[in-house]
């Protein structure tokens, strides 16, 4: 009988433990900032011609889509053309210098060429926020 009684504690304890730790995560997950800063937002604002409210829209969806982490950084990005490894501010240079590009994809997904000049802004705007922070 004593041997049932512990088991059941035991039982009852890792439970609480296993249930107390779905309360921790979304706790932790929303103190993770989401919004963009102002001086990201600027930084984009100035890039693209004062438009304000494209800046913090872009900056949102970014954020959003795992694309910028809770710090306000951009995450590793793994940038492809036609298969091999390219530096985003290089492709989005010859995108804007009119030459055609191969097949685009960042971590695995594809991407279009105007997608990789936004992204390629918005790395340059959050470069520019950091040192101003």
């Amino acid at each position: 009988m004593a041997r049932v009684f512990k088991r059941s504690v035991s039982m009852l304890l890792a439970i609480i433990m296993v249930s107390g730790l779905f309360t921790v995560f979304p706790v932790s997950a929303s103190a993770q900032s989401t919004e963009p800063s102002d001086s990201a937002v600027a930084a984009l604002t100035e890039i693209y011609g004062g438009d304000e409210n494209r800046a913090r829209s872009d900056l949102e969806a970014m954020y959003a889509s795992g694309l910028i982490d809770s710090d306000g950084k951009m995450v590793e990005l793994d940038v492809c053309e036609d298969g091999e490894s390219v530096d985003l501010s290089a492709l989005a240079t010859r995108i804007n210098n009119g030459e055609t590009v191969g097949e685009i994809t960042v971590n695995g997904n594809a991407s279009s060429a105007e997608q990789i000049v936004q992204l390629s802004q918005v790395h340059t705007a959050l470069e520019l926020a950091s040192m101003l922070d």
